[in-house]
């Protein structure tokens, strides 16, 4: 019995209409307070519950390499968890996430042919966890080459090298 059971009794539907409220409402007010004229939308996909912020000038609530947009997620879970709403909560800003991986998967993409042809450990930018988790696991279906991360918060990154040459103790 998880420590959440323990003190609210068992999960119920996934699709707790209290819980899918409490959870935009909180992504609405973090938006509010930093002074953003958004449109928040939460929909409920299989498992998981979308928060999708919409407006103008939502850098602010992206942050620095996402790390906003992720600390409003982590804390969106969590009331989504205390209100019983038994889903997975992935926010958005104007469709950041999608232009992200996009991103990395191209950055990935060049980094590990540059790993493969010099033979060399290839650096990627700092990214938040979440990005390096998702880095990882497309280098681990790619032959030849090997992920890492190094590096301390907020500049935490992953690193693309010719498999096998990971540092000793060199963490995913």
């Amino acid at each position: 019995m998880s420590q959440h059971e323990r003190n609210h009794g068992p999960s119920s539907d996934p699709a707790d209409p209290e819980g899918i409220e409490a959870v935009r409402s909180l992504v609405e007010g973090v938006a509010r307070a930093l002074g953003i004229d958004e449109d928040v939308v939460a929909e409920q996909r299989g498992e998981e519950l979308h928060v999708a912020v919409q407006g103008k000038d939502l850098g602010l609530l992206i942050g620095r390499h996402g790390q906003t947009l992720e600390a409003l997620q982590h804390l969106a879970q969590r009331i989504a968890l205390d209100n019983d709403a038994n889903v997975r909560v992935i926010v958005d800003a104007e469709g950041y996430r999608e232009r992200r991986r996009e991103a990395i998967e191209a950055q990935v993409n060049r980094l590990t042919a540059r790993a493969l042809q010099r033979s060399e450990a290839c650096p990627l930018e700092p990214m938040t966890s979440s990005e390096r988790r998702y880095v990882h696991e497309m280098v681990r279906d790619i032959e030849g080459v090997e992920s890492y991360s190094e590096g301390t918060e907020p500049d935490r990154h992953a690193v693309i090298a010719p498999e096998g040459t990971a540092p000793p103790g060199a963490r995913q």
